[in-house]
């Protein structure tokens, strides 16, 4: 079950700061608000 966690929780944290990085560069280029 560990192994699975891992596997999961891998991915998740390499598109969570994938995103924490983009966010700011994206929300310039594309201003909706």
């Amino acid at each position: 079950m560990a192994t699975v966690s891992h596997e999961l929780r891998t991915p998740l944290t390499a598109i969570k700061g994938y995103s924490n990085t983009c966010w700011p560069v994206w929300s310039a280029l594309c201003p909706t608000r």
